[in-house]
């Protein structure tokens, strides 16, 4: 299993310091553009506590992250990855309101965190 490095989305919020961790099993690599087969988000947890975020997929990928306002929320996009449980939608009573995991396109799934 190879890991990608952590990302500290910290810089873009001085209130909320969010780690996530990004870990690719099997072949590991990033997408080559002629490779078919979609990577798979297969697992994720978020601890309201620490704001901390991990999840897994079955390749190693490189999440695009940016921040929007009104309301203020983390988008991060995985490319070339696909969803195919339900759409998550999670509430908190801390920093992060709510969190909220889907297929946003047809080859980018999108967590946000409110």
């Amino acid at each position: 299993m190879g890991l990608a490095p952590d990302i500290n989305l910290h810089q873009f919020s001085p209130v909320i310091s969010l780690l996530c961790t990004f870990a690719g099993v099997g072949g590991g690599g990033l997408l080559i553009g002629n490779d078919l087969e979609a990577i798979a988000l297969s697992q994720w947890r978020f601890n309201p506590e620490t704001y901390e975020l991990r999840f897994t997929t079955d390749r190693a990928i490189a999440p695009d992250s940016f921040l929007l306002q009104n309301p203020t929320r983390i988008v991060i996009d995985l490319p070339e990855t696909t969803w195919k449980a339900k759409p998550v939608h999670q509430q908190y009573s801390g920093l992060v309101k709510e969190l909220r995991i889907a297929q946003f396109e047809t080859d980018v799934t999108r967590i946000v965190l409110q």
